[in-house]
């Protein structure tokens, strides 16, 4: 199954707050390993990393989403485990483009209020969070999970 790894409090805001689009960084276009592994729509991992991004992160999880994330570099006590790093949900990965591919100059707008420029992005939905997060070592970008141990505990959960 594949992951990614989402810094605080971008997670949180995926997860509770109605975030469906994750930026990353458009060097040139969708990485290969995000191109590939976009041909087909499918259920994906998301692995809370233990960074968190900051306070200029948390305002605008805090101004786009309908769900107070409490506060800055402390997620709200019903979401505490947020801060571990593990596997704390799954999604479904709609697919990923650029953010030339979707801007629309007449009203100045992107395909999600949650979209950066000069960023790609990846839209999710039809999140499940997990009731206890699995632990797990992430890792950058887009990773493949084997570990049968961790996949039986994901799916005990997702279930």
């Amino acid at each position: 199954m594949y992951a990614i790894s989402i810094r605080q409090p971008w997670l949180w805001g995926i997860c509770r707050g109605g975030k469906d689009v994750e930026n990353r960084a458009n060097k040139k276009g969708p990485s290969v390993a995000m191109a590939t592994f976009n041909k087909t729509d499918r259920r994906i991992l998301l692995h809370a990393s233990s960074t968190w991004e900051g306070d200029e992160a948390h305002a605008r999880v805090r101004r786009h989403s309908p769900i107070d994330p409490g506060t800055s570099g402390s997620p709200r006590s019903d979401t505490a485990w947020f801060g571990d790093s593990g596997f704390v949900a799954t999604a479904w990965f709609g697919g990923v483009h650029v953010a030339e591919d979707c801007y629309d100059p007449a009203t100045d707008r992107f395909c999600s209020p949650w979209a950066d420029r000069n960023a790609a992005h990846l839209h999710l939905r039809d999140v499940q969070v997990f009731h206890t997060p699995v632990a797990y070592r992430g890792s950058l970008g887009m990773f493949e999970v084997t570990d049968t141990h961790v996949l039986a505990q994901i799916q005990r959960q997702a279930a």
